[in-house]
């Protein structure tokens, strides 16, 4: 009985012995696997590290094997030689306990090695899952990031592109404006020129289309054009008269109102805009002093008063003095014939001007005319006036009045 105690103690020793091995072993597994994931995870998230961490895990390794064969050599072998130096006669049944302890210690190892192989296989496997997932996860921000920028980019081309489109277009719109401004000037301009000529043209072929029983043998030269009548007693304006005139060559829009004082010797003409009413100029003639008074009014500049000399006799009958080279080229109806308007038309020299003039008579009255067309060429003018609604009266003699501009004394006269 004592023996068997003894033997039993003897395997109790032993195999804390052994035990002692074995928490050795799994420590040196544990700090092996630890050092492995250091490594791996090292590597992963430092691609540039060098090799001082590999150095550094298998100095520690090699410590701790170090450490386990002094445990060894200190613990194990002592003890087991001892226990064989007291207990020679149980060396046997010993060794078969220590060998059962030595297989069942063995065993655990391998199962704690394959344990820890299995964890470290799936940490390893853990950390490239997820190394790949950070690596795909990046790729793919890359990948939104430069899609992002490219319809970023495409965006903003495109709007470029339509902000072209925008300013080409309204650059095509500016210049087909301003060319159709242009063409509708010169057309204006043309067809006023046009209806000038026709005008002129009428009252001149009206004249030249009498009947053959009404021609004479005085010759008339005017604009290239030969005609022959009997030329009319002498006509004279009204001593006053008022009448609204417009400029068949001017291309502007304006409306002018003349009035004529041949007892004064004054004549005034006042000009305003047809479509607003605005004054736009006032002159006065002073046939006695012969100055001209005029007052322009343009926008943005304050008007003035401008005197100036002329040279020029105040016009009333056809017979003045001061009318020269007077050639009659005939009479006809400015209008529908037998309810228009006849007229006589002359061309004369006048204080330097070529005028060609149509007069129309004053029913009710003896050799007193009023004009229907006056057409004025000089060196300064060419104009070609309508005369409407004449009136032998003055009807605002407001317009035969001083500018108030030009009623200081001081003011220079342009000669």
């Amino acid at each position: 009985m004592l023996k068997l105690k003894e033997e039993v103690a003897v395997a109790a020793d032993a195999a804390a012995a052994l035990g002692v091995l074995v928490v050795v072993v799994v420590v040196i597994v544990v700090v092996v696997v630890a050092a492995a994931a250091a490594v791996v995870i090292r590597s992963s998230s430092c691609s540039s590290c060098s090799s001082s961490t590999v150095v550094v895990v298998v100095v520690v390794v090699v410590v701790v094997v170090v450490v386990v064969v002094v445990v060894v050599v200190v613990v194990v072998v002592p003890y087991s030689s001892h226990k064989g130096r007291s207990k020679s006669s149980s060396n046997c049944f010993c060794c078969c306990w220590i060998g059962v302890v030595v297989v069942v210690v063995v065993v655990q190892i391998v199962v704690v090695v394959v344990v820890l192989v299995v964890v470290v296989v799936i940490v390893v496997v853990i950390i490239i899952v997820v190394v790949i997932v950070a690596v795909v996860v990046a790729v793919v921000v890359k990948i939104v990031v430069v899609v992002v920028v490219l319809v970023v980019i495409v965006a903003a081309a495109t709007a470029a592109a339509a902000a072209a489109v925008v300013v080409v277009v309204v650059v095509v719109v500016v210049v087909v404006a301003v060319v159709a401004a242009v063409v509708v000037t010169m057309a204006v301009q043309t067809s006023e020129t046009m209806l000038s000529l026709a005008t002129f043209a009428l009252v001149v072929a009206g004249a030249c289309s009498l009947p053959a029983s009404t021609m004479t043998t005085m010759s008339v030269m005017n604009q290239g054009m030969m005609s022959t009548t009997s030329t009319p007693e002498p006509c004279c304006n009204p001593p006053q008269w008022q009448a609204t005139f417009v400029d068949l060559k001017l291309q502007y829009d304006l409306v002018n109102i003349m009035v004529h004082d041949f007892t004064k010797k004054l004549e005034g003409v006042l000009t305003t805009v047809r479509a607003t009413g605005q004054v736009v100029a006032h002159v006065l003639r002073d046939y006695r002093t012969q100055i001209t008074y005029s007052v322009y009014y343009v926008y943005g500049q304050t008007p003035a008063c401008t005197k100036y000399l002329m040279n020029s006799p105040m016009f009333r009958c056809m017979n003045d003095s001061h009318v020269t080279d007077v050639n009659y080229m005939g009479s006809n109806t400015f209008g529908l014939k037998g309810v228009g308007i006849d007229y006589d038309s002359y061309s004369f020299k006048q204080g330097g001007s070529d005028i060609s003039i149509a007069l129309a008579a004053i029913p009710g009255t003896t050799n007193m005319c009023y004009p229907v067309l006056k057409g004025v060429k000089n060196d300064q003018m060419d104009v070609l006036y309508m005369f409407l609604n004449v009136t032998a009266t003055i009807e605002d003699p407001s317009i035969l009045a001083m500018p108030a501009l030009c009623a200081g004394p001081n003011d220079a006269v342009i000669g």
